[in-house]
């Protein structure tokens, strides 16, 4: 009796951690040794209930434990190859580095995401007046601009940053878009990399774009800040990662009152000390902690933009 034909397809990994510091996501380096890509995982899954119990299986016990959540965001045909891609958070980034990975700044992938503090210099000087520009005084096109780009009245929704991509790509105004239009190999200058971001394989930009949109939309719904953040922690750690995977400036009075208010975490008899600034008192999540509901988010109450 002949054994089940291989069912093998590739999972290409968008894979986030954060800290106080910065959040970062999981790149290696393509066939050229210059350009980034996203990891893909060839993974056989006859024998799985789920891609991502596959995955777990191929990176092994070590690095699966560090896995604190998956998600499958897209499954398709490329190059004639099945490819799912998951979206993936880690907790402790030190202890997961497959061979040949590392973990690149999502603000250098995407700098006209980094809203923390107001709108960026970026977008205002120079994506917004060229978008504004090829809009060519269409009340259509220059309203999506606006609502896509927070202008005008319109508040920025962190969560689209895979349209807002879409936009610059079609504009021309990402190396992705050069690059395919003329067939050529396109480096970017380091100067210009906190304008435009550093280029990707492919559409593996765009693929991560997708996929961090859907992590800011999982903040708007639970809890889910709790598989970045390790215990204890402090309300000042929990406001940085907020801010770091969202993108969003947090009123930090507010922010810290509403997470007390809502019942998220549990105060602990400990106090954080550190060589600058005061003590800080430590917090563990609530237990247990709702993961359907929309009352069960983290309030992300916005900082005021002056600019």
């Amino acid at each position: 009796m002949s054994s089940a034909p291989n069912m093998v397809i590739d999972i290409r990994l968008s894979l986030l951690a954060c800290d106080a510091q910065s959040a970062r996501v999981l790149t290696t380096l393509d066939s050229d040794h210059r350009t980034r890509k996203l990891p893909v995982f060839s993974v056989d899954i006859k024998n799985f209930d789920t891609p991502q119990n596959a995955l777990r299986q191929q990176l092994g016990e070590e690095l699966s434990s560090q896995l604190s959540y998956l998600e499958q965001v897209a499954i398709g045909i490329e190059n004639g190859r099945l490819v799912c891609d998951l979206l993936g958070l880690v907790a402790n980034r030190d202890k997961f580095r497959p061979t040949a990975c590392d973990w690149w700044s999502l603000f250098e992938l995407f700098p006209w995401e980094d809203w923390r503090k107001c709108t960026p210099k970026n977008v205002a000087d120079v994506l917004l007046p060229e978008l504004y520009l090829q809009a060519d005084k269409q009340e259509q096109k220059l309203g999506i601009v606006s609502k896509l780009f927070g202008q005008n009245g319109f508040l920025w929704h962190s969560e689209n940053i895979d349209k807002r991509f879409e936009m610059l790509y079609q504009a021309a105004l990402l190396p992705e878009a050069l690059r395919d239009r003329s067939g050529a190999k396109i480096s970017v200058r380091h100067h210009h990399v906190a304008v435009f971001g550093q280029t990707m394989r492919g559409k593996d930009r765009l693929q991560l774009g997708k996929s961090i949109s859907r992590l800011r939309e999982l903040l708007l719904l639970r809890p889910i800040i709790h598989h970045l953040l390790l215990e204890p922690f402090s309300l000042g750690d929990l406001q940085k990662i907020v801010e770091n995977t969202s993108g969003i400036g947090l009123h930090t009075q507010n922010f810290r009152r509403d997470v007390l208010r809502a019942g998220k975490v549990t105060e602990l008899n400990a106090i954080r000390s550190s060589g600058a600034g005061r003590p800080a008192k430590l917090y563990n999540w609530a237990k247990p902690l709702c993961s359907a509901v929309s009352s069960a988010v983290i309030p992300m109450p916005r900082k005021k933009c002056d600019c």
